[in-house]
């Protein structure tokens, strides 16, 4: 039985060999080609509305703040009001002693009266004047009227002697007769002549009276322009003793208080007195005598990017957080923004104003405001689908199996979603149209114009992936 197993073996050896050389001499199978083309997924831009929310850290600013100096230099005489107080529009503050600013001003009215004094006898001299013209003119009438009677007398007497010329001539009267009437006519004559001088004389004084009257009137005016000086004069001491007198400019409460009985103070460098360095101290240290606030309303400030600072302004949604308040979120709209933007910083300041009657919002507060940018229908794809390169965000089209670079301009992002404004388009920009196809992924390892392969074509909406 062993040779038969032995005789066996040695067959199937042999029939495994004959296959084997068998094998050896058929034709080799060619091997299937594997892709090198990177497979991408693509999506295509849908209408959405994108919401994105900027916040910043900040505080409550009271709606107004200032610092009270004083106007002249003195002594705080008395002070009534203390940090915590209310305070209303008008309600003193304190007062500074300046006595010689007090008599100036009492010196400077009775000045004033005096000069006002002087305006009603400079129009009595006026008005004695005019009487004094009055005078002299009726002495003009007078005299005219002298200067007409001996005129009618002379026009008669040489009458008289001409006709009693002839007479004497014929001996029909005496010598003497004529030579009277002779004397009459001279004597008329000079009269008439003293009559005529009378009038230029009265002419004359009518005159200087009428420059008398002129004269008061001037003096009327010259005092009266006194008087505005002075009047003047009494109204910038009365101002500054007005500034002896500090008064509230505003409702709202005192946040600061340097001023003690006696202290000297100084325009311009307030109380010298104060701890250095005092709240609200000026450059030159001076320290206000008060600082007031306004807190029926605050200010929260919020500084949004510049990439987010065009969607912000007026009546843009705002939150307001307050973490001393147990996290109390408060809504309102920005108030105000400051249009440009802080070059340092490149932000944009928008305020929000919010309304505080009950005073819980404290100056100075930490407060967290975020503005919410809403942009309803506009053209967005995943985020996955923008890249930035240098300064400028770019994305891969899917044209005809390969991958295009192409700059884009966007808009803002929710994180999730980012919104396509325009596309470089031959040099140019165009609108996106929602028919372009853009490769989602990891778009570092792409380059421009390389072949990829896409998904079979499938109907794209609501910014799903087109092919996947």
């Amino acid at each position: 039985m062993i040779p038969v197993a032995r005789s066996s073996g040695r067959f199937i050896c042999l029939l495994l060999s004959l296959t084997v050389l068998a094998g050896c001499h058929k034709p080799a199978q060619s091997k299937s080609t594997v892709s090198t083309r990177p497979r991408v997924a693509l999506v295509s831009p849908a209408k959405r509305t994108l919401e994105r929310s900027v916040g910043q850290p900040s505080y409550v600013y009271a709606y107004e703040q200032t610092s009270l100096y004083p106007k002249v230099s003195g002594f705080i005489q008395k002070w009534y009001v203390d940090i915590g107080d209310s305070i209303k529009k008008g309600q003193p503050i304190c007062d500074i002693y300046v006595p010689e600013l007090t008599a100036e001003l009492e010196q400077k009215k009775a000045l004033v009266a005096q000069q006002e004094v002087n305006v009603k006898l400079a129009e009595q001299m006026v008005s004695v004047a005019q009487q004094y013209q009055a005078a002299a003119a009726a002495q003009i009438k007078e005299a005219q009227a002298n200067v007409k009677k001996y005129a009618a007398s002379v026009e008669r007497w040489e009458s008289e002697v001409k006709r009693l010329g002839g007479l004497a001539s014929e001996r029909v009267i005496d010598q003497q007769v004529l030579t009277e009437t002779r004397k009459q006519l001279k004597a008329d004559q000079a009269s008439q002549e003293a009559a005529q001088a009378t009038t230029s004389a009265a002419e004359a004084t009518e005159r200087a009276r009428a420059a008398d009257v002129e004269k008061a009137k001037v003096d009327v005016d010259a005092s009266r322009a006194k008087v505005v000086v002075d009047k003047a004069a009494e109204q910038r001491l009365a101002a500054l003793v007005s500034y002896t007198h500090i008064t509230a400019p505003y409702d709202g409460t005192v946040v600061v208080r340097n001023a003690n009985t006696w202290d000297y103070v100084q325009p311009g460098s307030g109380d010298l007195s104060a701890s250095a360095p005092a709240w609200d101290e000026s450059t030159n240290r001076g320290a206000p005598i008060y600082v007031v606030a306004r807190t029926d309303q605050v200010r929260i400030y919020i500084d949004v990017p510049e990439t987010e600072a065009s969607y912000v302004t007026v009546k843009t949604p705002a939150k307001v957080m307050f973490p001393a308040l147990a996290g109390e979120e408060i809504d309102a709209p920005v108030t105000r923004t400051s249009w440009s933007l802080n070059t340092r910083s490149r932000t944009l300041r928008a305020e929000v104003d919010l309304p505080n009657p009950d005073r819980r919002l404290l100056p100075g507060m930490y407060a967290y405001g975020r503005v919410l940018i809403k942009r309803p229908d506009v053209w967005a794809v995943p985020l996955e689908c923008v890249v930035a390169q240098g300064n400028q965000n770019v994305c891969y089209l899917y044209d005809h199996g390969k991958a295009l670079l192409t700059p884009v301009q966007t808009g803002i992002n929710d994180g999730t979603w980012i919104e396509l404004v325009r596309k470089q388009v031959g040099g140019s920009w165009a609108p996106f149209t929602g028919s372009e196809e853009l490769i989602k992924g990891d778009l570092g390892e792409l380059a421009n114009e390389q072949a990829v392969e896409a998904p079979p074509p499938a109907a794209p909406g609501n910014g799903t992936p087109a092919r996947d």
